[in-house]
């Protein structure tokens, strides 16, 4: 799939059943797959990969862009959160987007994580119960 200026290469299973609002599973999604786009400008390749249990979805989406500090990683899913790099650059956003993921992932008990290397990216990783108790 290409997406403006990034390709997204997609491995899943054929079926993946995702419990939840289908708007507010889109709004996750959107925001974590945007961001991966808008971070990593001078890459081209987002990588989304989706693993299916019988008691969880897991999500990882991998960007090649320029990756967060250890301190930036600790506050990225805080209200209006920035960091100093993108307070400095002409990168538009509220920092409201990590955070509203992060508020949906939680209401439907799941849990969200990155992995980041400055310089290198990030991967979200994006845990979801595939049942709803």
């Amino acid at each position: 799939m290409r997406y403006a200026t990034h390709t997204i290469h997609l491995d899943a299973p054929k079926s993946i059943t995702m419990l939840g609002d289908k708007g507010r599973i889109t709004q996750l999604f959107s925001n974590l797959i945007s961001n991966a786009i808008k971070y990593s400008p001078h890459a081209d390749t987002v990588n989304i990969t989706l693993h299916s249990n019988e008691h969880s979805n897991i999500v990882y989406i991998q960007d090649f862009g320029e990756g967060m500090s250890i301190t930036e990683v600790k506050n990225i899913f805080r209200l209006f959160y920035r960091t100093s790099k993108v307070k400095k650059s002409t990168t538009l956003g509220a920092g409201i987007g990590l955070y509203i993921s992060n508020q949906i992932v939680h209401h439907y008990g799941g849990r969200i994580d990155v992995q980041s290397i400055k310089g290198e990216g990030s991967t979200f990783v994006i845990t979801l119960p595939s049942k709803i108790s």
